[in-house]
């Protein structure tokens, strides 16, 4: 969540080796709209099958760096201040507003209270 705006509504958490190794690698988003790496700083689109938007976040959950439209076979995308990554949908991030300096939920749960709220708010 942002700015009271959903970035995913279903996240895949990247959390044991295999699923952190092989991230969107041959993969599409089927039965999740992004992909959560905790504990990773960069990332590479060797392999991969369609362009991504890349949101990098620091220790505080602070957007530190954005990257829109990274086509697949980039070497190498990170920064150094980032603690988490999140890989979207290319055109996700002007979707959902995000700039540097926001701060996401990472924990945020996406429910029926929630969406109250957010169509309340808007």
């Amino acid at each position: 969540m942002n700015k009271k705006t959903v970035v995913s509504h279903k996240p895949f958490y990247a959390v044991n080796f295999f699923t952190r190794g092989r991230g969107m690698i041959w993969r599409e988003f089927d039965g999740f709209d992004a992909m959560v790496f905790r504990g990773c700083s960069s990332i590479h689109m060797l392999f991969m099958k369609m362009p991504l938007d890349v949101i990098y976040l620091d220790i505080d959950n602070k957007i530190c760096k954005l990257s829109e439209n990274l086509k697949p076979w980039c070497f190498f995308d990170g920064h150094r201040k980032a603690r988490a990554v999140i890989e979207l949908p290319s055109g996700s991030i002007k979707l959902s507003n995000c700039e540097v300096g926001d701060y996401l939920d990472l924990d945020a749960v996406w429910d029926d209270n929630l969406e109250l709220e957010f169509s309340e708010s808007l």
